[in-house]
């Protein structure tokens, strides 16, 4: 079985629509009525691909997600939460992310703000993990390509390749 990095009981922040910290509420706790905020990671290669990854829980599905997405912990800043997000689905270190959109988000999961950040870097340069607790696989894509995607990896496309 593999084990999942977050825990249920981690802090996150609750928000208001005008995306306000309005009090504290347990992981396990979050409902779809909660707004919450979370981050997405964008690493784009020089040859313009953007890297996804397939989860151990999507393998059946093959539904490929981006690498370096999800909660905001509570007290973390956006960007602090785009880095760790990245290290944990990676073992990318990035020095700096560029960020470059927030969205209010709704869809079958819930309800949150996305701050969306972009990381351009050199695929060769890298070694990715062969497996690690979220990812089984990883693979560069061209933008063009959504097929296969998670809702969450076709809307951040779609707003990069819009913007």
């Amino acid at each position: 079985m593999i084990r999942m990095h977050y825990h249920q009981d981690e802090m996150l922040d609750l928000v208001n629509e005008q995306d306000e910290i309005i009090g504290v509420i347990k992981r396990s706790e979050a409902n779809t009525s909660h707004i919450l905020r979370f981050v997405v990671v964008n690493v784009i290669d020089y040859s313009n691909k953007i890297l996804v990854g397939l989860k151990h829980n999507r393998k059946k599905e093959n539904i490929w997600s981006i690498v370096g997405s999800g909660h905001i912990r509570s007290g973390e800043e956006p960007h602090e939460g785009a880095k760790r997000e990245l290290y944990e689905e990676s073992e990318i270190q990035a020095e700096t992310l560029v960020f470059f959109y927030r969205k209010f988000v709704v869809d079958q999961r819930g309800k949150g703000f996305v701050y969306f950040y972009n990381l351009h870097i050199d695929s060769k340069n890298i070694e990715l993990p062969k497996n690690n607790e979220e990812f089984c696989k990883y693979k560069w894509i061209d933008m063009e390509i959504t097929e296969d995607l998670s809702n969450t990896a076709k809307r951040s496309i779609e707003i990069l390749s819009s913007s």
